[in-house]
């Protein structure tokens, strides 16, 4: 794949004006919102639970999901709590100016780290806030997962605000507690890790989705 169509591939957060329209969640358990139509949600389908960060629009009357958000369930919400410390010591660093950790390459984030499927969290120096995301991997050798579309980007305060939330949502259902990554769900098993598409979505090859 050329330099050129690898420009026109990868995803900026510049691009997130996209809006894709689906129809609404129904029978949510938990609804709260954290910023200007950013909502935390947690709803049951199919008797799978799943946790959506993500901003809504209203069109004709009715309020429709777009792309601006992710969805998560709860192994991958445990995955990204457990992040939350190492998180705030990195924007406490950039916002004084002290942050001791470089990017391997220019542009890319200082923080990533897989949440599970494709979706990862981030944090870079050029974008003060965090950055939950779906990635995917070109199909060419020796690229590394580059972000989409599919997505939100949390500046500050509204990471300070989803937080919050995210405490009212696991006072209020507990058994969400009780949700462990899909990593440590395989005994050591390390065939059935890297077979796994929860944990290895790209594959085992690639080092860079773990």
């Amino acid at each position: 794949m050329s330099e050129a169509s690898l420009k026109r591939t990868a995803e900026v957060f510049a691009d997130e004006d996209t809006v894709e329209l689906v129809p609404p969640m129904d029978g949510d358990r938990f609804r709260e919102e954290f910023a200007p139509g950013r909502f935390l949600i947690y709803t049951r389908f199919n008797g799978q639970a799943f946790i959506h960060i993500r901003e809504f629009v209203s069109k004709e009357g009715r309020e429709y999901a777009t792309k601006k958000g992710v969805c998560l369930t709860p192994g991958r919400l445990r995955a990204l709590r457990e992040r939350v410390a190492r998180i705030d010591n990195l924007l406490t660093q950039l916002e004084a100016g002290t942050a001791y950790i470089a990017p391997v390459k220019r542009g890319d984030p200082l923080f990533k780290e897989h949440l599970g499927g494709t979706i990862f969290v981030t944090v870079s120096e050029r974008y003060p806030g965090v950055n939950l995301r779906r990635y995917f991997q070109p199909s060419a050798q020796n690229i590394q997962t580059l972000p989409t579309k599919n997505g939100i980007y949390l500046p500050l305060a509204q990471w300070s605000s989803l937080k919050a939330k995210l405490d009212e949502l696991y006072a209020e259902h507990p058994e969400l507690s009780s949700a462990v990554e899909c990593h440590m769900t395989h005994g050591g098993d390390q065939t059935e890790f890297f077979g796994c598409r929860e944990c290895t979505p790209f594959g085992y090859d690639d080092v860079d989705c773990l």
